[in-house]
């Protein structure tokens, strides 16, 4: 049995297609996508449904959130606390998704870049998505821990133990985690920050326990899937970028 971790999709539908496609995958595997199934790509609509018929099909899957399913969960007022209001704003390109949904200008038009629009405006948008895309984004794991490994989007909080990581750490922390050494015996798989200094290629650090596996599909870079323990890698190039960091 291994796992198999799956970086960042950003709406790479294709790529993802053409990822399953080369895995070796078998009944017994574990597959742990480590978040952001939307925005910054060409097809978020198509990703979410691959998804879910990929649930249908292999036993043994684990999603986890992304920042930017957490914007959109909250910006679409699913959950009542999150970073809603910078859905909208361009370089997190959450109204290119929106509009993938087919969402009219005259609803995405009283969407003010970082400002949450009235509930009117947002619970309109939300029609536009289908309920099981909605279900499947409310339904994804902060965190999945197992005895050698700890999977999670961004990362954690380096001093503290998997109990008191807190929610926006786990979504959204980049230097605090990837400049300190952590203390948990596992080792991290994470996402969410760019391997452009390594080339989009896996950021693998044995030493602080610390795997990065968001190596740019949102930028023209790859998508990556990691089978551990082997450490075997699966990339596949992706379209030039929709937005920049």
């Amino acid at each position: 049995m291994s796992y198999i971790a799956i970086g960042d999709l950003h709406g790479q539908r294709a790529a993802l297609d053409a990822l399953l496609a080369q895995l070796p995958l078998t009944p017994a595997d574990v597959l742990v996508f480590l978040g952001d199934y939307v925005d910054r790509g060409p097809d978020a609509p198509g990703t979410l449904e691959r998804l879910l018929a990929l649930q249908q099909a292999q036993a043994q899957c684990v999603f986890l959130r992304g920042n930017h399913d957490a914007m959109l969960l909250h910006f679409l007022d699913l959950v009542p606390r999150g970073d809603g209001a910078a859905y909208t704003l361009a370089c997190n390109d959450g109204l290119s998704t929106l509009k993938q949904y087919g969402c009219p200008a005259t609803l995405l038009q009283q969407c003010p870049e970082e400002h949450l629009p009235p509930l009117a405006v947002r619970h309109a948008l939300r029609e536009y998505v289908p309920r099981a895309h909605l279900a499947f984004l409310a339904a994804t794991q902060l965190l999945y821990a197992t005895e050698k490994y700890v999977f999670v989007h961004a990362g954690i909080r380096p001093a503290h133990a998997l109990a008191e990581q807190r929610e926006d750490d786990l979504l959204w922390i980049r230097a605090a985690f990837l400049k300190k050494p952590h203390r948990l015996p596992q080792t991290v798989v994470y996402g969410h920050t760019p391997t452009r200094e390594c080339g989009f290629e896996p950021r693998i650090e044995h030493a602080q326990r610390r795997i990065g596996l968001d190596t740019g599909a949102a930028y023209g870079g790859f998508l990556s899937a990691m089978v551990l323990p082997a450490e075997h890698v699966v990339r596949i190039p992706c379209r030039a970028p929709a937005a920049a960091l």
